[in-house]
């Protein structure tokens, strides 16, 4: 007999079989394989509860010697295994896709035997239009095929966007570590992003060595998760070092770096973006 768990409270045995009948009800069969995207955040084209969207960020500025990179955009089983190499399904969303042709490919899109995640590969391609103020989109949406189902859909979107400059932080928690470092708001906290810019997102991530801050491994328990924040790489979260004012001596080796690079090029690095285009970026002090 099928096994089913259902996404209900259920009082007894025979309303759990009554629930499952009602298609209105989702449920989930444990005999079948789905397959789903990570945990994802709301997508803003469908407000905070109608679409589901995981994002992926990709900077050729992490790879100065590379003219090619080979992204892998994790994707996950729900079920059992799979007892051969599967591919998965999916589709380019051309409405949301901004990558022209030329600048990428789709190298495979595989689950591999005994697994319960694999990836679709896509080599991203550092193009000449690459190399100023353009970024790249690659939106992707997974459909069902003969061997796999697909999951719910608000986990069946993903987004992948790559430059060849640093990705400017989209979340609260990030933004106010930007803020921390670099002058320009009127609060340390601030969560403004008016006064951002990729040149003062470059100094904090030179003078730190910043550039880690999604891998578990080089900070457990503090990494940037691809499910909440996106595998941010640049930044932590402004609670670590708000913590006992470690902020205040990371804005200073950031203040020593910019003093460097004023030295050895003879003029201050200017913001290149945001309210304070084209001023010096300084490091908050206070």
């Amino acid at each position: 007999m099928k096994k089913f768990i259902c996404n209900a409270i259920i009082a007894a045995v025979s309303a759990l079989i009554v629930s499952c009948g009602d298609s209105s009800i989702p449920c989930y069969n444990e005999e079948y394989t789905a397959i789903r995207f990570a945990g994802v955040a709301p997508d803003p084209d469908y407000g905070n509860s109608n679409g589901g969207l995981a994002m992926y960020d990709f900077s050729f500025v992490t790879e100065p010697e590379a003219d090619t990179y080979l992204y892998e955009i994790p994707v996950y089983l729900t079920g059992k295994e799979l007892e051969k190499d599967t591919e998965v399904n999916y589709e380019t969303d051309t409405e949301k896709t901004t990558a022209p042709e030329g600048s990428y490919e789709i190298v495979s899109a595989m689950i591999p035997a005994g697994k319960r995640n694999g990836s679709i590969a896509v080599r991203l391609i550092k193009t000449e239009e690459l190399q100023g103020e353009m970024t790249y989109t690659l939106a992707l949406r997974l459909l069902p095929s003969d061997e796999l189902m697909v999951a719910d859909s608000y986990y069946l979107n993903c987004r992948l966007t790559w430059s060849n400059n640093l990705p400017l932080p989209t979340h609260n928690n990030h933004v106010r570590s930007y803020n921390m470092l670099i002058a320009g708001t009127s609060t340390f906290s601030s969560t403004s992003k008016t006064y951002m810019s990729t040149n003062g997102l470059m100094a904090i991530v030179a003078a730190l060595d910043w550039n880690d801050w999604d891998d578990p491994v080089a900070h457990p328990g503090q990494n940037n998760n691809a499910t909440t924040y996106y595998s941010y790489k640049y930044l932590p979260r402004y609670n670590y070092i708000y913590l006992n004012s470690i902020y205040v001596v990371y804005s200073r080796m950031v203040g020593e770096w910019l003093d460097e690079y004023e030295k050895q090029h003879g003029t201050p690095l200017l913001h290149n973006g945001g309210l304070l285009d084209g001023q010096p970026v300084k490091a908050r002090y206070n």
